[in-house]
């Protein structure tokens, strides 16, 4: 079903680009010819003379290089496609205007050697994606460049190589937006060397269809989601993998049509100007992306680093959109992580991901429910990620905090989550599939300064009613009702690299955290790199301190062995073996100085109002702010005066002053719902209707693809 809605909906606009080619076909088809000519030569026609020489000089007669290892079929990393790296970089270097290889025949012979090589062996992946569009755009980028120098049958061999990025389209859901704009960007080509206006018109066309659809086709075929997250494979968030190229690659293609009836609406344009402001923005600290975002591709050297986006807003800066300062502000602060950046709090409610900033930390949460997906393996890819969207909680401070650790990490403790801790193998999951959650309760509800998320984890007969709780710059980490029949369970509070000098003790007094206790060491306090992490419990925390190692290739096996040693600072609470009702209770200073932290470890200004599997709740009455994680109906009492009852499983955020009381409500099962409260204090404002008890509130929640996101009133007292 899902397939055919696409397949109709992408059939219209296609047909529409069709009749819009009246009269415009060939002046619109030469525009984006040179435009496309232009952009190859800036990527391709600056290869280092030396590189180019060494090119021409290794290629044999018979025009292969012999440190390329043509056998190789690999679904990943695949050797042979240096191959048309190479070539194309030669094309370029004799294309190039300006280049010192401008019409060399050496290079030009080796070109061609090349090309002839290749078109007669048309080497294959065992990996669709380098055959329909890895190899297909390189080879419309050489033929484009060499146009004039090819014969009939270079060119017919060429474009059957080229065609088969378009023909390959399945229209089907999985495959609806990234995977389409890297068929059209081939389309593209293909009509650029068929001087087709019908052919650029469907590539097009079907690219700005993933700029413009319809929210509920975004739910099912992925993309840019309703709260501008983004999806692939499915239900997974995956901002920072292909979400983190989308934005580069649609602009890159957009710009080939601008001056023509192809060029960007400003609908569409808003619409990725606010992906990249509104969601993006929030997902970076400096150069470094949110793991929790980066799906399987965390598994690769280097993932986390957010350089992409430079190049997406230079594009972007091109097309002059509505906030081009907010864009040249979000440029600046990927360059250093001191540079400013959004502050507040906000859930993504497709995704089930909080996002909780503050001028010096970057906070976040990462949920999984029936719903949605955790992160997927493939192609030999992300081997130990099992547990990675099971309730990650991540703090990025100076924005490497975890990169370059995971082949060294210790996969079964990753930061926020609630684990067996089974010996390997890890679960992995296919395409599409990731970890699935057993419970459709997951949610946040966010003011846009605070906020609170929460999920009922049941995982392999594992259970956890978890929730974190974010005022200001403190989160406070919430655990009840753990269990599990078979095995001990560890609550890993983070598990990042330790940096500096770092602390721990049992009361408000410390001593230095020595970097070799590789043994387990109970303590109520630990600070290290401007974080601190406080037992609320009588129960301590266990801290260990030391160097862990591990290979690349144990994630991933299509990288080749590189072990990597790191000092690492794990933080966790020991449930023990078959734990039944566990829990914990863990206040996190997200940027705060030694002593700043050691003086709230006396006096926490956070109180623990209630951590049941029926109902998690915390305060911090300096702010006049409590959050309420409702799994059932009850009640909570704030303080004296101020009692709050609901009638449905609900997430709630009180914010209180002399005046007024802010309640914010979400549905963290997704679903059309009407919130009914009842207050013990009198309020006046919307939905609210005097009773013996105080005053009831009904808040309407929003449904459809908005379910699950935050509606906030703000009462009279």
């Amino acid at each position: 079903m899902r397939q055919q809605v696409f397949r109709t909906c992408l059939a219209v606009v296609l047909v529409l680009a069709w009749a819009a080619l009246a009269v415009a076909g060939d002046a619109d088809v030469a525009v984006v010819r040179e435009q496309v000519r232009r952009a190859i030569l800036e990527e391709e026609g600056t290869t280092a003379a030396k590189d180019v020489e060494w090119m021409v000089r290794n290629l044999s007669a018979m025009g292969r290089w012999p440190d390329v290892d043509y056998q190789d079929v690999s679904a990943a990393r695949w050797k042979p496609r240096a191959h048309m790296e190479r070539l194309l970089a030669m094309a370029g270097a004799w294309a190039a205007p300006a280049g010192p290889f401008k019409g060399s025949p050496a290079v030009l012979d080796a070109c061609r050697r090349a090309l002839d090589f290749w078109l007669a062996k048309d080497f294959q992946s065992k990996n669709w994606w380098y055959n329909e569009l890895s190899i297909p755009r390189r080879m419309g980028s050489v033929l484009l460049l060499l146009e004039s120098q090819l014969d009939a049958e270079q060119r017919r061999k060429g474009l059957g190589i080229v065609g088969r990025g378009w023909a390959g389209l399945k229209h089907e859901a999985w495959e609806a937006n990234l995977n389409q704009v890297d068929r059209a960007s081939v389309r593209i080509l293909q009509g650029c060397l068929e001087h087709n206006p019908h052919m650029l018109a469907e590539a097009f066309a079907s690219v700005t269809f993933t700029l413009g659809q319809d929210p509920a086709e975004a739910r099912k075929s992925g993309g840019i989601q309703p709260d501008l997250s983004f999806q692939m494979h499915g239900p997974q968030l995956y901002t920072g993998g292909y979400g983190l190229i989308y934005p580069a690659t649609i602009l890159e293609i957009a710009r080939f049509a601008r001056g023509t009836q192809w060029a960007l609406t400003s609908a569409q344009l808003e619409h990725l100007t606010g992906y990249m402001l509104d969601h993006q923005r929030w997902v970076v600290r400096g150069p470094w992306l949110d793991p929790a975002t980066l799906g399987r591709n965390i598994s690769r050297p280097d993932a986390d680093n957010a350089g992409l986006l430079d190049r997406a807003l230079e594009l972007l800066a091109g097309f002059n959109p509505p906030r081009l300062a907010e864009a040249a502000a979000f440029r600046e602060e990927i360059k250093a992580p001191g540079r400013g950046g959004p502050a507040g709090n906000r859930y993504f409610w497709n995704s089930e991901y909080m996002v909780h900033r503050r001028p010096g930390v970057l906070a976040t949460v990462r949920m999984v429910s029936t719903r949605t997906r955790g992160t997927e393996s493939g192609n030999g890819e992300n081997l130990k990620g099992e547990h990675l969207s099971q309730g990650s909680f991540f703090l990025l401070r100076r924005g490497d905090d975890y990169a370059g650790l995971f082949p060294a990490w210790d996969w079964r403790m990753v930061p926020g989550v609630t684990a067996l801790q089974a010996p390997p193998p890890f679960a992995q999951y296919t395409w599409g599939r990731g970890s699935e959650g057993e419970s459709d309760f997951a949610g946040g509800v966010s003011d846009g300064e605070h906020g609170a998320a929460a999920m009922d984890f049941r995982y392999k007969g594992l259970t956890a009613r978890k929730s974190w709780m974010f005022f200001d710059d403190l989160a406070v980490l919430l655990g009840a009702g753990i269990g599990h029949a078979g095995g001990p369970v560890y609550s890993t509070m983070d598990q990042r690299r330790l940096t500096g000098p770092a602390a721990s003790g049992a009361g408000p007094g410390g001593q230095p955290l020595p970097k070799d206790l590789t043994m387990a060491a109970p303590a109520r306090w630990i600070w290290n790199g401007g974080v601190g992490w406080l037992s609320l419990e009588e129960a301590p925390l266990q801290v260990q301190a030391a160097v862990q190692e591990g290979d690349w290739q144990d994630i991933n096996t299509s990288l080749e062995s590189r072990r990597v040693r790191e000092p690492v600072l794990s933080i966790w609470k020991d449930h023990g073996v078959s734990p039944r009702d566990h829990t914990y209770a863990v206040l996190v200073g997200l940027a705060h100085d030694e002593a700043a932290f050691r003086s709230l470890t006396g006096a926490p200004p956070v109180q623990v109002l209630a951590n049941t599997p029926a109902l998690q709740a915390a305060s911090h009455p300096k702010k006049g702010l409590t959050a309420a994680v409702f799994y059932q109906p009850g009640s909570l009492t704030v303080r004296q005066g101020l009692t709050v009852t609901v009638e449905q499983p609900c997430l709630v955020l009180l914010r209180e002053d002399a005046q007024t009381l802010a309640v914010s409500v979400a549905n963290p099962r997704s679903a059309a719902m009407t919130a009914s409260l009842r207050c013990s204090m009198p309020l006046t404002g919307e939905g609210a209707t005097p009773d013996a008890d105080g005053v009831r509130l009904e808040i309407p929640l929003p449904a459809a693809e908005q379910a699950g996101r935050t509606r906030t009133v703000v009462y009279r007292k």
